[in-house]
């Protein structure tokens, strides 16, 4: 492994930038936010819930996040790209130095935030989980509103004859960290056929725009190549040898092809399957939801540019060509039936809309009576940590075709076949279940 490469920096910094710009930028972006999120009201009440909600848990949380800070192996602050957002965290296994040879799996896990408060380490407990049992596990940054929105956006003001200004997508970012993932493959150690894309809440909803997006190029690019008389992708050698951007010249060859093509960061081929975690999937059916928890609707029309339906991966999985479906990996959808932020029923809707496109939909569990936050925060912290428990079930296991589990979308729980064959390791400090109890009465998700 590079060392220089993959050093890691303990400030989230970038030197490149320096603190005087990044200052600016940050300050520049919240205070754009604050004039989009309008007066003080029902946002401000629950911002303050939440630290209230974090002080709570900061004695389960605080062990962990030292950990996190301090530890060898998670190498901290890398550069996907040019952005002060373009920054993620590696964890390394232990292992990783003493046995180099060994190939392991690799989780991409994009962190959810409502699209505004995302960052990568709201994912350090899971992280340090996967670690811990032999995973190498990514988490990206990527620009949040309104820095950026969910897909490019570009204005010009009225009047103004020079050149329209785009406004940075969030889809794109998670993308080029995918891309990057794929790149490094070898020097983090991973195993190219145990690729696992994983979002929770927002970036659920970001990582299946991306799986869409690249099942939808992928399958317009090898129209193409047939048309040329090229051969088709055969396997996954090929994949990590870049055939498919080399592919790419062929379209940009073409009149008005090359649109189509722009931004293929990656293969499906190259993902063992999807996972989606208490996810939105129909943002217009989301919004009056996201406004009782004080997210305007102005704030939701501007992050999927007037246009939720074309930015909901329910709606966009059904426009897919029945080529286009055949390319997305298998997909795994976890969500709690108890969450009043984003509703279960867009994890069901979402299931049944893969099923009737043609999808592989592997796996859909429904935690009875947990909320939106329950399977990755309260309970790992109150000792019981059953999301936990299905990711290493699903992920590690030696032969993911013996571990078929229920994909019946109104399924709430694993068939009998994903019973726990593994040992699992997962140390996470707990709390009594009273305080856990005031910290889901806080908790304004």
């Amino acid at each position: 492994m590079s060392r220089k490469f993959f050093k890691t920096r303990f400030s989230p910094i970038r030197p490149d930038v320096g603190f005087y710009e990044t200052f600016k930028l940050l300050s520049s972006a919240s205070a754009e936010l604050l004039w989009w999120l309008g007066a003080p009201g029902k946002w401000a009440a629950n911002f303050g819930f939440l630290l209230l909600f974090v002080i709570v848990m900061l004695p389960a949380l605080l062990p962990a996040f030292i950990r996190y800070l301090w530890s060898a192996g998670v190498r901290k602050n890398l550069m996907y790209g040019s952005s002060i957002r373009h920054q993620l965290d590696v964890y390394l296994p232990s292992d990783h130095k003493r046995d180099p040879s060994r190939r392991r799996p690799v989780v991409i896990f994009i962190s959810g935030g409502a699209w505004i408060i995302g960052y990568k380490t709201w994912a350090f407990l899971m992280g340090l989980v996967f670690q811990d049992n032999g995973v190498v596990f990514v988490a990206p940054d990527y620009r949040n509103f309104p820095q950026g929105r969910v897909r490019t956006l570009t204005w010009r003001r009225q009047g103004d004859r020079s050149d329209p200004q785009q406004i940075p997508d969030m889809v794109k970012d998670v993308s080029e960290a995918i891309r990057w993932t794929f790149e490094n493959l070898e020097e983090l150690g991973g195993d190219a056929n145990n690729v696992t894309l994983m979002g929770q809440s927002a970036g659920a909803h970001l990582a299946a725009l991306c799986v869409i997006d690249a099942a939808e190029k992928e399958a317009a690019l090898e129209k193409l190549c047939a048309s040329h008389g090229l051969p088709e992708l055969v396997g996954k050698e090929q994949l990590q040898a870049g055939w498919w951007r080399m592919m790419e010249q062929v379209q940009r060859n073409e009149a008005g092809a090359h649109s189509s093509m722009e931004g293929m960061a990656f293969s499906c081929r190259q993902l063992s399957r999807f996972v989606g975690i208490s996810g939105p999937y129909n943002i217009l059916k989301l919004i009056p939801f996201m406004q009782a928890r004080g997210l305007p609707k102005n704030v939701l029309n501007a992050l999927v540019a007037g246009d939720p339906l074309k930015q909901s991966p329910a709606c966009r999985v059904l426009d897919l060509s029945p080529h286009a479906v055949s390319f997305l990996p298998k997909v795994s959808l976890f969500h709690g039936t108890a969450d009043a932020t984003v509703p279960h029923a867009q994890t069901v809707e979402f299931a049944m809309a893969l099923e009737r496109a043609g999808g592989r939909v592997e796996t859909v569990k429904l935690y009875e009576g947990k909320s939106h936050t329950d399977p990755i925060l309260e309970d790992p912290c109150k000792g019981s940590d059953p999301l936990m428990l299905d990711l290493l079930n699903l992920i590690t296991a030696k032969d993911s075709s013996t571990s078929s589990l229920s994909s019946s979308p109104s399924s709430s729980s694993l068939s009998s076949s994903s019973s726990s064959s593994l040992s699992p390791i997962i140390q996470h400090r707990r709390l009594h279940p009273r305080v856990i109890a005031v910290a889901r009465w806080l908790n304004p998700f």
